[in-house]
């Protein structure tokens, strides 16, 4: 029964790919010319904060502007800018020391930016408060001294939350809470992954979620952890591959979590997207590889923001806008048969098997089969009746 199974499964796979290599045929000789206007990314500044790494970004929904403090240029950097979607100013000149590998994140219930820790030569474990226009010291006691931890602001319980850092000769998996004036620890062991991790709050799904990071023995992770106000639970191993110093956010207009970059070994410039459920890859277009960057969303105009960490021009801002629709295998920002030469290749080279969360898994299953062609033509027919556009 099964070798007769294999066989019409054999003729059923035969029949979609002369399908689509049909339509391949039809193709145009070259891609058209890619329009700005719907790439995912898009350069929108080449001015502003000096190139840096290891800086600190958080929207400030009270004043629709996005704050980018410190990082290293060379130097511990103590500026303070702010990003209106057009262009930086820079706000303050007093404040936190210069520091890098801080966490900044938006404290909704309080309507400031909190800034905690980083590493100015030494350890810091001060904690200071942004209003929109001065920073003040709000404490010195909590957690201990440390940098490359990360923060993201819990909204269903009304703090702010705080995971991992490199704490003097080991990274720490400790998770704490802060309430406006005090910080309070809330678990002592979590995820193993203490620093290089990335943490956004899901406003979606209203919960905190880790990516990757490594571990006290060096080693980078490519698990996913969410927070649900007590633990840490552990929601996927697949997805992203295993790495560090990548950033990510929210992206309140889709619904997702947006992660770009990091490394293990060389650094890389993909785009992935988490739904809860899954991680997908969105695209491998925009800013250069790059590790130790810093990303905001803001609210205001439905974009990502993406600063510093990068090759090329030195303070380059780009955004982030979501980008083509599936069926627009090519980026070309149109939905043509060209699509389908994409999608087959795509297809054909993942050989079938498990490949969750890749392209040619179009119905999200896991695997790569034929219900996948059929998923994938059927989404390139419906766009293609509404005039090749889907954006």
């Amino acid at each position: 029964m099964s070798a007769v199974h294999n066989r019409i499964e054999h003729r059923r796979t035969e029949g979609l790919t002369r399908i689509a290599r049909a339509l391949c045929t039809a193709a145009i000789a070259s891609t058209p010319a890619i329009a700005q206007d719907c790439l995912p990314w898009e350069v929108r500044s080449h001015s502003g904060p000096s190139r840096r790494s290891g800086h600190a970004m958080a929207y400030d929904p009270a004043r629709a502007e996005v704050v980018l403090f410190g990082g290293f240029d060379g130097t511990y950097n103590g500026e303070t800018w702010i990003w209106d979607g057009q262009t930086w100013t820079r706000r303050a000149h007093t404040g936190p020391s210069g520091r890098s590998d801080h966490a900044m994140t938006y404290d909704a219930a309080r309507a400031e930016i909190v800034l905690f820790g980083g590493y100015d030569g030494q350890p810091d474990r001060e904690t200071w408060v942004w209003d929109g226009s001065a920073w003040e010291l709000r404490s010195q006691t909590g957690p201990s001294p440390r940098y490359e931890h990360a923060m993201a602001y819990d909204a269903v319980r009304g703090e702010v939350i705080l995971f991992g850092g490199w704490v003097g000769q080991e990274y720490s998996t400790e998770t704490w809470a802060w309430d406006g004036t005090s910080w309070e620890r809330r678990a002592q062991f979590g995820p193993s992954q203490g620093g290089g991790h990335a943490l956004t709050y899901d406003a979606a799904r209203g919960e905190i979620i880790l990516f990757g990071g490594v571990d006290e023995f060096f080693n980078p992770r490519d698990d996913t952890w969410a927070w649900d106000g007590a633990t840490w639970n552990l929601r996927s191993e697949t997805g992203p591959s295993q790495r560090h110093d990548h950033a990510m956010a929210y992206d309140g207009l889709r619904g997702e979590v947006i992660l770009f970059g990091g490394r293990h070994g060389m650094p890389n410039s993909e785009t992935w997207a988490w739904n809860g459920t899954m991680w997908s890859l969105r695209s491998q277009w925009g800013p250069s590889a790059r590790i130790d960057h810093a990303m905001a969303f803001d609210e205001a105009r439905g974009e990502g923001v993406l600063s510093g960490a990068g090759t090329g021009v030195a303070n380059e801002t780009w955004v982030w806008r979501g980008g083509a629709c599936y069926p627009d295998c090519d980026g070309s920002c149109v939905v043509n048969t060209t699509d389908v030469i994409c999608f087959l290749n795509k297809w054909v080279a993942a050989g079938g098997g498990q490949c969750p969360g890749c392209y040619a898994d179009c119905n999200g299953d896991g695997a790569v089969n034929t219900a996948d062609v059929i998923c994938f033509l059927n989404h390139w027919v419906g766009a293609s009746n509404n005039s090749g556009q889907c954006f």
